[in-house]
């Protein structure tokens, strides 16, 4: 569907599917979003604000390509999403990716946190397929906090928009009970729908559901 399709389920069978065909999916488990979701909430207020800022874009690039792109995402309306949808990457796939990293005599600590790295590259990776100036236009504008929610590992949220780009947030937790949260814009086209979100996937066995509050 997408041409660049090809290219992001490349990096989803090298990083997270080596040496299989497919994962098994697990079963959707019900969550308590709330949390979560607020919290989420509170980094599109802010991405919003960054890239509708002059000022604070400036004080990043002076490229005026980038600049453009950057004021067409800050143009659109992030007061309240039409939908929000959780990328749900199942523990399957991050258990062959640690096989594949032959990772097996490392601490915990080091698979996690190779893990959490991997899922905050997700969108990164995503982006890139957008284009430079789009890339560095989602660099800029990037956001996070932290905050208490032991069950808030491995969950990835996109808030979409009637006027605006999708809004990726990908949190994880820490032993401890906190957790951290960290936001961009999406740059690519159509990810604004379970269906369209897939189709960036389509040679994976990751999981859209639609989060309702």
């Amino acid at each position: 569907m997408k041409s660049f399709n090809k290219y992001i389920c490349l990096f989803l069978s090298v990083m997270l599917i080596a040496g299989g065909s497919g994962c098994a999916k697990e079963e959707s488990q019900p969550r308590e979003y709330t949390q979560i979701y607020e919290a989420g909430l509170d980094i599109t207020y802010l991405l919003s604000e960054m890239a509708s800022s002059d000022e604070y874009i400036t004080f990043f690039t002076g490229d005026t390509a980038v600049k453009d792109v950057v004021k067409k995402i800050g143009d659109g309306d992030y007061s309240k999403p039409k939908a929000v949808y959780e990328i749900m990457i199942t523990d399957e796939m991050f258990e062959r990716l640690v096989d594949t990293a032959s990772l097996d005599n490392a601490t915990d600590e080091l698979k996690k946190s190779l893990t959490d790295r991997v899922r905050s590259s997700f969108i990164t990776q995503l982006n890139g397929t957008a284009g430079v100036n789009s890339l560095a236009a989602s660099s800029i504008c990037t956001a996070g906090k932290t905050f208490i929610n032991p069950i808030a590992d491995g969950i990835i949220l996109v808030y979409t928009y009637e006027n605006g780009y999708p809004i990726a947030i990908t949190f994880t937790a820490e032993p401890d009970g906190s957790a951290g949260a960290s936001g961009t814009f999406v740059m690519v086209e159509d990810f604004d729908s379970i269906e369209g979100i897939k189709s960036y996937f389509s040679e994976t066995d990751i999981e859209v559901l639609e989060v309702t509050q």
